[in-house]
């Protein structure tokens, strides 16, 4: 594990991504992506491409409610349906084919995660509430549209959230007081309920990487991927090319 981490975390959207913010299309390897996280992560929960990849419709949506038959109909059936809120996914390349054990271990993925790291609460999840799957067209902008889900924190006893989804440079810190957008760089995790969005692996828009929570400490730090040629390979670019 990198840097002596003790267990990796996959916050969600294995396979599948918007051709808009990755140009790679012709060059994914969805299976030896999740034979990479099923190698090397312990906890993992479902993004909204990865229940696109399978058609599974989200469990936990509390803004929309989803129709059992919600892939069968016609995309402009769904656009009218839910009133523009959830992703019909029109950009997005098809997942190359994928065996059925890879199937069912999508299919085996929760929305979210309950854990204790260092004796306090943790919530996993890809998204917020009420969308923890990153299903729908939502996109917080300030603290007051996340009180919902820091709520959802106190009610599980959680003291800290993590997630991904919203790909930001470096870490998105919300709190009661406030939200903002932390650089490459450490932090302390300080007190909650306190909710933090991870660096993403893949995207074309922004800048790419990924989070080390050290429990211990209480500190959170994001590390940028390399991607300047020349650059010493990540440890995570290692791991996809050995799967």
């Amino acid at each position: 594990p990198p840097r002596n981490c003790d267990e990796l975390v996959c916050l969600g959207d294995i396979v599948g991504f918007d051709v808009t913010c990755d140009g790679h299309a012709e060059s994914r390897r969805p299976s030896s992506c999740i034979a990479a996280i099923r190698t090397s992560c312990k906890s993992v929960v479902a993004g909204n491409h990865d229940l696109y990849a399978i058609r599974r419709v989200p469990r936990s949506v509390h803004a929309f409610a989803f129709p059992p038959d919600w892939y069968e109909l016609a995309v402009e059936e769904r656009r009218a349906r839910s009133g523009g809120r959830v992703w019909l996914y029109e950009t997005e390349s098809p997942t190359t084919k994928l065996t059925r054990a890879e199937r069912y271990y999508l299919e085996s993925l929760p929305e979210h995660l309950l854990l204790t790291w260092g004796g306090r609460g943790v919530y996993l999840s890809h998204s917020c509430h009420p969308d923890v799957t990153g299903s729908l067209m939502l996109r917080a902008h300030n603290p007051w549209e996340m009180r919902g889900h820091l709520q959802e924190l106190k009610n599980q006893g959680c003291t800290y959230g993590f997630s991904g989804h919203m790909h930001p440079n470096g870490v998105v810190v919300i709190r009661e007081e406030g939200m903002r957008e932390s650089p490459f760089g450490p932090m302390p995790l300080g007190d909650g309920p306190v909710q933090f969005s991870c660096p993403g692996i893949a995207d074309g828009g922004r800048r790419q990487g990924y989070a080390i929570v050290d429990s211990n400490a209480l500190t959170i730090e994001a590390f940028p991927l390399h991607e300047r040629k020349g650059m010493r390979e990540t440890w995570y670019e290692r791991l996809l090319r050995k799967s």
